[in-house]
This record gives structure tokens, sequence and C-alpha cells, in this order.
């Protein structure tokens, strides 16, 4: 009996004492949370108060927003937590055992009058719940909410069903994985009404040489209902997928988008597209994120399109793309290869005013094939005829096939020779200039 008693005492007095010691750790790991996150030129973080107590610590922290727009660049979003310290946490999933258990309050500061004035009114105190407990394991197990908004005046309603997010992740964010659920959001006005139903996504990242989160992210919506006065639109599965991963030190981005069925008063039934860019240098991501959020004089901007340029353009480049449409009762795919493999005597593409040298820089190939019933039950039927004329289509197995091909500055359209001039218009669409 003396034993048992002893026993309980110590563990009591562990479970009192341990709360001191795991506080300096739990406020370490709390700050790690922030300080480990890959480097984004959209927002930054502050540590504005951190006070330890012995079984709990508040802490303020502040997310700064760099939008590019001045009456924006002020916002901010300021987290106030109360971490309790293990090892026994009391949450909102039961007793724990755990370093620490964050309950982060959130508001919303800065914001122009209008903005400030909906925010304050939508996403008023409590509507955004964040929680997250760190294991013995220092993994940290996330949950974040932000509940249904309602909006409604004399004439339109919506409802946004919120958002749900569940995940895992390690504090150097060298793992990071979860679900998120989308409960399902309606507007209605006089002569609309848009349902979307219930849709849920996934995501599977990890920190690279923190500059970038790396990994696979995926949305699936099983059907959005639009509704007017005249028709009815149902789009059934809708998914969106982006995928990015490393390799010799480039980085390499999927993106694809599918719509697997569509009921609307339009000769379409089904689409999807595809994107890849291959052997990306890092730093040209960095340089355009920079870029796109700072509004910088002429001449600087000029600088900078000239470096973002030379680290974008670098041999083994590839953009690949692929899009298939049904409807009228057969396909149309399009599947368009470009790989970059450089100019000569490494010259910069904005010195190169000769639209043959930069011909010579780019290798192409683009497939267009679209079945016969499609263009005969099309507005297009009349113009199909002059481009076979020309070459430029052929017929084959039902199918109009344009198959074009740009290799070493040579220009082949359906295996028969053609002047690379007829590619200029390309490069007329997006004119290269040289710096004064």
């Amino acid at each position: 009996m003396k034993k048992i008693v002893m026993v309980i005492t110590l563990l009591l007095a562990a479970a009192l004492v341990a709360p001191k010691f795991i506080g300096d750790m739990a406020h370490q790991m709390y700050q790690q949370g922030f300080d480990n996150y890959p480097p984004d030129t959209s927002f930054s973080f502050e540590h504005k108060s951190f006070k330890q107590s012995w079984f709990y610590s508040d802490a303020v922290t502040m997310i700064k927003f760099s939008a590019g727009i001045p009456e924006y660049d002020a916002m901010e979003w300021v987290l106030t937590s109360r971490i309790q310290h293990g090892p026994i946490l009391f949450t909102h999933d039961g007793i724990k055992l755990g370093f620490a258990y964050v309950d982060t309050a959130s508001s919303f500061t800065g914001l122009p009058q209008q903005g400030q004035a909906l925010v304050d009114e939508y996403l008023e105190k409590g509507a955004i719940t964040i929680k997250t407990l760190i294991d013995f394991e220092q993994l940290s197990h996330d949950y974040f909410v932000i509940n249904a908004i309602n909006i409604e005046n004399d004439l339109n309603s919506a409802t946004f069903g919120g958002l749900k997010v569940i995940g895992t992740s390690l504090l150097d964010y060298s793992l990071m994985k979860g679900e998120i659920i989308l409960p399902s959001s309606q507007i209605i006005s006089p002569d609309m009404a848009v349902d979307i139903a219930d849709a849920s996504g996934t995501y599977d990242l990890h920190n690279y040489n923190n500059e970038m989160l790396l990994g696979k992210t995926s949305l699936t919506m099983p059907s959005i209902q639009i509704v007017a006065k005249q028709n009815v639109t149902l789009l059934e599965n809708l998914s969106i997928t982006a995928e990015t991963s490393e390799k010799s030190g480039k980085i390499n981005v999927a993106e694809s988008i599918a719509l697997a069925k569509i009921t609307a008063p339009v000769p379409i039934t089904s689409f999807q597209y595809n994107i890849e860019i291959n052997q990306l240098d890092p730093k040209a991501l960095k340089l355009w994120a920079e870029l796109s959020q700072k509004l910088q004089p002429a001449s600087t901007g000029k600088e900078k399109l000239r470096e973002l340029l030379t680290a974008l353009l670098q041999e083994g480049l590839e953009l690949n793309q692929q899009f298939q449409l049904h409807g009228m009762g057969g396909i149309l795919s399009i599947d368009w290869d470009t790989s970059y493999v450089g100019l000569a005597d490494g010259a910069h593409v904005l010195d190169v005013q000769d639209k043959k040298i930069l011909a010579q820089a780019v290798n192409m190939h683009l497939l267009i094939t679209v079945d016969k019933v499609v263009v005969l039950s099309s507005p297009f039927v009349t113009m199909i005829e002059p481009y076979m004329k020309q070459g430029f289509v052929v017929e084959k197995d039902g199918k109009f096939i344009a198959n074009i091909k740009l290799t070493g500055g040579a220009l082949t359209i359906n295996d028969q020779p053609f002047p690379v001039e007829s590619l200029f218009p390309l490069f007329e669409q997006a004119p290269v200039t040289q710096e004064p």
C-alpha cells in the first residue's frame, strides 16, 4: 500500500513540476512553428509578446501581408494564443499527452475601412478556430476551422459553408499532410441560384531548402449546379491537382484541371487540361515572386526582368500542355510540347532582334487532332478547306490533323517543310525589345 501511495505521489509531483520545464520547450516549439516556415515574399511573421507561467503561456504573433497594393499592405492577422504546458493536456478532443496544446484566437486589422467593416461583421470573434497539439515526437496536430458565413440583403443571399483543415506537420516542415473539407455553399438571387456540393481535398507537402514547399495538393468538387431562368447547368466531378517536385536541383511543376461531365445548353460534355513546367531554376520562382509583389521604377524593373529571364530561360526548360475537349459527338485534342535549347554564344533573348535566331532557341511540337464529325457540325466547317489547301491541315482516319514541328529553327507542318516565318505571328504576340 505504501508503495502505491509513493508511486501516485511521485506521478502527481511529476505532473506538477513537469509543466515548468516543458513550458520552456513549448516556447521554443511555438516559435519554431513560425520561424521554420519557408520564406515567402507575400507575408512575414513578427512575435509581439510571450508571457510564460507554470502551467500556461500566452503569446501574440502578427502575420503581416505584402500584397503590393499600398492600402492593403497595412493588413495584419493577429494571433493570440493560450499555450497549455504538458504532459497532461486538456484539448478539444479530450485529455491528451504531449508537450503543448495551443488554442489560438485571431483577428484582422489594418484593412481599408470598407474591408475592415466586412471582416468585423463576418469574421467576428470565434468565427475562426485554430487549435494545435504538439506531441512528444514534436509532431504538430493542427485543427483549423472557419465557420459558415451567411450574407443577405433584400434580394440576394449567400451561404459560404466554411472551411475545415485537419493536418499533421513536423516543426521544420519536412512533413505536412492533411485533409481539407469545404461544406456546401449556396448563392441565391432573383435571376439565378448556385449550389455547390460538399467538396474535399488533400495536401502532402515538405520544406525544400527552406525556400519553398514541394509536394502535392488536390481538390474535388462533386457537383456545381446553376439554375437560371432559361436553363439549368450541372457540372460534375470537378478535380484540380497540383504537384511540385525537385530533380537535380531544378523544380518540376505539374497541374491539372478536369471536369468529368457537363450537362448544359452548350455542345461540350467534358474537358481536361494538363500543364507541366520542368527543369525550372528555383531562383526564377523567387525573382518572379519579388517582381509580382513590388512596384519598382522602370529602370530597376528592366534590370530585374533581365535577371528573371536569365534564371528562367536555361537549357532543358520544358513547357508541356495537353488539352482535351469532348462534345458534338467527338473529341478535340491539343498536345503542345516546348523546350528551350538556348541561343548560340550565350546571347540573351533581350539582345536578339532577329526572329529567325530566336526561333532556333526553341524546339516545339504542336499536334492538334479533331474528329471530323465535330468540325462538320460546327461553324468552323467553312474555314477548314483553305487550311487544307495550304497544307496546314490534313485529313486522316476520320480526323483533321495539324502536326507542327520546330527543330533547330526548321519548321515542318504535317511532315512538309515550311518557312519559319510562318511562326512569326507567335513572337509578335509577345514582342521582345532591347533595353535603352
